[in-house]
């Protein structure tokens, strides 16, 4: 493994990152060294951010379900959402501020009910909340209903 050239493969994708108007603070890095040249890129991003960076990527036209989504983020404590396509329910990852002191990966169904905190963090923990997005995904597929996805997710996620 060469880190000189993952090293500068990484500034350079923060560069050209940059240069697309992306935060400052976006960090870019290697985490799995199983894949030589494949990057992980981190940065904070609210609606209004999110919507101006996807709206340079689409030329100034975001297509609806991209538009819907920035609609649905807007306004909440979301820093991340995860809907799977069939929209049965959504994943939104709230930060501290007004509601609440700490993290939360809260489950909402489409229809509002159930609502569940599936996941409390008293620091970001991005590995976590990748593991417990993975896991939803996977319950998801297998055709879990969405209230055995809000339990196992509880029962796993607990608080970090």
């Amino acid at each position: 493994m060469n880190k000189t050239l993952n090293a500068l493969i990484c500034r350079h994708a923060r560069d050209l990152l940059l240069a697309q108007g992306w935060p400052e603070e976006t960090d870019v890095d290697q985490r799995n060294l199983k894949y030589p040249g494949w990057i992980s890129i981190y940065v904070r991003l609210d609606a209004p951010r999110l919507a101006t960076l996807l709206v340079n990527r689409h030329d100034g036209v975001l297509p609806p379900h991209l538009a819907s989504a920035i609609q649905k983020l807007t306004g909440t404590g979301a820093e991340l959402g995860f809907t799977p396509a069939h929209e049965r329910f959504h994943l939104a990852l709230c930060s501290p501020g007004d509601v609440s002191q700490l993290w939360m990966l809260v489950l909402v169904n489409c229809g509002g009910q159930p609502f569940a905190v599936v996941q409390v963090q008293h620091i970001f923990t991005p590995v976590a909340i990748s593991h417990t997005l993975a896991l939803a995904a996977t319950l998801d597929a297998q055709g879990y209903s969405v209230n055995d996805i809000i339990h196992i997710l509880m029962a796993e996620g607990g608080q970090a």
